[in-house]
């Protein structure tokens, strides 16, 4: 009984009850190892995390100072979109467009069977 035994694989089927207990036990002491691992690997993700915040509160006003200077440097421009007026023109249009669907809507009956038909 004191020989180590393996974990069996699919190729070789345990025979007896002993050597199921045998191998539950070597499963169940591997899986609380593991578990352990993940915990200790969990805890240092979070304080990695908590340390990268508290640095950048820190280091706020210094890291926008970069990230304006390097855009500036390298004549950086965003794509945020449009200006104010290409937005009140689109606006415009889609106002118009809702506009010219509602008055078809109103001018044209409903079609026969349709659930909007009272």
């Amino acid at each position: 009984m004191n020989q180590p035994i393996a974990v069996p694989t699919a190729d070789q089927p345990l025979q007896t009850f002993e050597e199921l207990l045998i191998a539950n036990r070597l499963l169940t002491a591997k899986l609380e190892e593991t578990e352990a691992k993940l915990v200790i690997a969990n805890i240092s993700n979070e304080k990695r995390k908590l340390q990268n915040s508290n640095y950048y509160l820190a280091h706020r006003d210094e890291h926008k100072n970069r990230v304006r200077d390097y855009q500036k440097t390298n004549n950086y421009r965003s794509n945020t979109g449009s200006t104010s007026e290409q937005r009140k023109i689109y606006n415009r249009a889609a106002y118009e467009k809702r506009k010219e669907k509602l008055r078809l809507e109103k001018s044209l009956p409903a079609a026969p069977g349709c659930i909007n038909n009272p």
